[in-house]
């Protein structure tokens, strides 16, 4: 939803991203911005069967203590909020999500926003899936 400007996303919380600063998260009704993680997201298009994982790689600084992922449809709807172990993912450490919402089912081939949350620091991107590639 949309207020003030503002974009609501549905999660564990109210998290609120300023338009005029995509990076920026609070759980409050007053956002400060929060400094965003880089990420390298890959394979992005990301063909489940055929590259197993997607890895989502922080390339800036230490091994974060923990990182939580959330998936949004294009419509901010949430899918998923993962919490998995923090590992070296290709260029940094990371995490890897297999494609799958809250309920294990993969997600549909398409376009879908990811936000990757943790230690202090928030981060937002688009990836595409593409199912029936091998």
């Amino acid at each position: 939803t949309i207020e003030n400007g503002d974009v609501r996303i549905p999660s564990r919380g109210s998290a609120i991203v300023n338009m005029a600063d995509p990076a920026s998260g609070c759980d409050t009704s007053v956002c400060l911005p929060a400094r965003a993680f880089a990420v390298a997201a890959y394979p992005n298009p990301y063909h489940p069967e055929r590259d197993g994982t997607m890895s989502f790689a922080i390339t800036d600084g230490e091994k974060p203590a923990s990182i939580y992922l959330d998936i949004y449809t294009p419509w901010l709807v949430p899918l998923g909020h993962f919490v998995p172990p923090v590992e070296w993912v290709g260029d940094g450490y990371g995490i890897r999500w297999s494609g799958t919402d809250d309920g294990g089912h993969r997600l549909s081939s398409g376009e879908y926003v990811y936000a990757l949350t943790g230690d202090g620091r928030r981060t937002f991107g688009k990836l595409v899936i593409v199912n029936g590639v091998k």
